[in-house]
């Protein structure tokens, strides 16, 4: 990853982080619509970008990596308590030290399992100059969105259960830089083409699960989308095709 590509993550987090410590005490619930919208885009790229590279070349079970990594995130929300797709309850939260802790912690896990595809997508040598800002990786793109909410929901319950308002941005620093440090992992330590190709597989199980989760829990009861909440699954989907 490059230097821009590394404040442009850190610094997108942290803008919204900043946003929710402005509005936290008016908002308690996020938005369905950017919701859509994300998860849309994320499971989008992962079938026009990741899915070309992981079966790029037959064998290696990427079918199994691909569950491994879907039910994997099935797990890890059990600790983030699944804010990565817009889960937010801040009466569970106010007042709980470790409950917060343990989904900082999930969240972590997350992020840098992500920032693993950050990684290997650059090192196969996937050519990304068809983006709509040249040189962009689309993944990031992706996981910037998806970050949004995630960011948001977590300085929410970190201050519901009272911590420091420098104690919440230290935690937002941690989480922004997590998928930069899975970039320089996969990038310096995990050099094989077929362990990238499973690690790839393991992070598009893991964004298949988000984005389905997403996508699904907005349909609500009576399985009627709202007319916005359509737009912005086809905005989201429109804006990965360009990414082409």
């Amino acid at each position: 990853m490059s230097v821009f590509e590394n404040l442009l993550l850190i610094g997108s987090i942290l803008l919204v982080g900043l946003i929710a410590m402005i509005v936290r005490n008016k908002v308690n619930n996020l938005s369905r619509v950017w919701l859509c919208f994300s998860g849309a885009f994320l499971v989008s790229i992962t079938f026009l970008h990741l899915f070309p590279i992981i079966f790029m070349v037959p064998g290696n079970n990427i079918g199994i990596w691909i569950i491994a990594g879907f039910f994997g995130q099935l797990i890890l929300e059990q600790f983030s308590s699944g804010i990565e797709h817009g889960h937010l309850h801040l009466h569970h939260h106010k007042g709980n030290f470790a409950l917060a802790l343990q989904i900082m912690l999930g969240l972590c896990v997350h992020s840098f399992v992500e920032g693993l595809s950050l990684g290997g997508y650059h090192q196969l040598g996937h050519v990304y100059d068809h983006t709509l800002i040249p040189g962009l990786n689309p993944l990031l793109v992706g996981i910037i969105l998806h970050h949004a909410p995630a960011a948001f929901a977590l300085v929410l319950i970190l201050s519901s259960s009272g911590f420091s308002k420098w104690i919440i941005m230290g935690c937002l620093v941690i989480f922004g830089v997590m998928p930069s440090i899975g970039a320089l992992v996969e990038s310096n330590i995990i050099m094989d083409t077929p362990a990238v190709q499973k690690t790839l597989a393991f992070v598009a199980g893991s964004f298949l699960h988000v984005a389905t989760t997403i996508l699904f829990e907005t349909d609500g009861s009576d399985h009627h989308l709202p007319y916005k909440n359509i737009l912005a699954t086809l905005l989201g989907v429109g804006l990965a095709l360009l990414t082409l």
